[in-house]
């Protein structure tokens, strides 16, 4: 927390922090960061693993890039049982960060391959100037889409 990740890079799953587990950040910088192999789950900055619970609050994401997913945040591409993951993010801000494919800022995929979806929440969280091929800012995908997926002011 209140921390600055500047320039980190990784081949794959999260530029500056790969979350398998349990992650909270609070007040911190993520800028120019980068995951540089085309076949990964991206997540320029952070990547949130399949049965992943990440918390973000009062942070920003500035220039991250992914050769893949999520300039900024990607999650879990493969099919796998997501149905558990959560991503929560409140009061944060986005800017600046590409994905050669989806999802500019966020490129999410929680979900597993029968019935349930995990979560998004995005709250009271700006977005600018984010770049991909498709969502320039977020991109959701889910089998089964349901109302644990919200984007609000």
């Amino acid at each position: 927390n209140n921390s600055k990740l500047i320039g980190n890079s990784s081949n794959s799953q999260g530029g500056a922090i790969s979350n398998m587990g349990s992650l909270n950040v609070s007040g911190t910088v993520f800028e120019d960061n980068q995951t540089t192999q085309a076949n990964n789950d991206g997540g320029g900055a952070i990547f949130a693993g399949a049965s992943s619970s990440t918390f973000i609050d009062n942070s920003e994401f500035k220039n991250n890039q992914s050769a893949s997913f999520g300039g900024a945040i990607g999650t879990r591409t493969e099919i796998a049982n997501n149905s558990e993951a959560k991503l929560d993010i409140i009061n944060s801000s986005f800017s600046g960060n590409k994905a050669a494919t989806n999802g500019g800022a966020i490129d999410n995929h929680f979900y597993d391959s029968v019935l349930t979806d995990g979560y998004v929440t995005v709250d009271n969280s700006l977005f600018t100037n984010n770049s991909a091929d498709n969502g320039g800012a977020i991109v959701f995908e889910c089998r089964i889409c349901n109302s644990r997926t919200a984007v609000r002011k």
